[in-house]
């Protein structure tokens, strides 16, 4: 008895995926528009997007901040990795997190970190509030230290990025942390891009 009403069971539902798939094709077809315009209708308008996600306002010095960061990159990493300038961002509360830093610590921040761990990625100017710079900075490099372990047995080429990461703390104060593929010429970049 269980096997005869499990088998009508399951007539029962392929009749009605044959049936929603039939009504699918006939209303498809005799629809004016192409098929590959529900694919895109699916995706939110810009005037969609807009509403749903409130408006970051970001700070004129952090700004200038992410503008040495994004000088510093290339295209390719400026477009994969995007630069936190506002407590107010979506991830920065949980990007503050992983750095294990305060915003309210920093007088002025960019920041932009890879949030997966399977890059060895992360590029920061903090300029610090009075006295939480050292605080800052040990932060940091714990951050670089738990890089470096993560993936010293797991990726090898992230672990040599991890290894070759800098955290320093300029005349001015200024902490930038650089990981990196071509750290050194970013780290440089950076300092440069700060005097101007």
């Amino acid at each position: 008895m269980k096997k005869i009403m499990t088998f009508l069971i399951a007539a029962a539902l392929a009749a009605t995926m044959v049936a929603c798939t039939a009504n699918n094709q006939s209303s498809s077809s005799s629809s004016s528009e192409p098929s590959s315009s529900i694919s895109e209708s699916s995706e939110p308008s810009e005037d969609e997007s807009s509403e749903s996600e409130p408006e970051v306002e970001v700070p004129e010095a952090n700004k200038a901040l992410g503008d040495v960061i994004t000088a510093a990159r290339d295209q390719e990493i400026n477009d994969a990795f995007g630069i936190i300038m506002s407590k107010d961002d979506p991830q920065a509360q949980m990007i503050g997190e992983m750095l294990g830093v305060s915003y309210d610590d920093m007088e002025a921040f960019a920041l932009s970190v890879s949030p997966m761990n399977v890059k060895a990625y992360g590029v920061a100017i903090i300029k610090p509030v009075e006295g939480k710079g050292e605080a800052i900075a040990t932060a940091l490099k714990t951050w670089v230290e738990n890089q470096q372990k993560s993936f010293e047995n797991y990726l090898q080429d992230q672990y040599e990025i991890a290894k070759a990461a800098t955290v320093e703390t300029l005349d001015d104060g200024t902490i930038v942390l650089v990981m990196s593929e071509n750290g050194a010429d970013v780290q440089s970049a950076i300092v440069e891009g700060l005097k101007k």
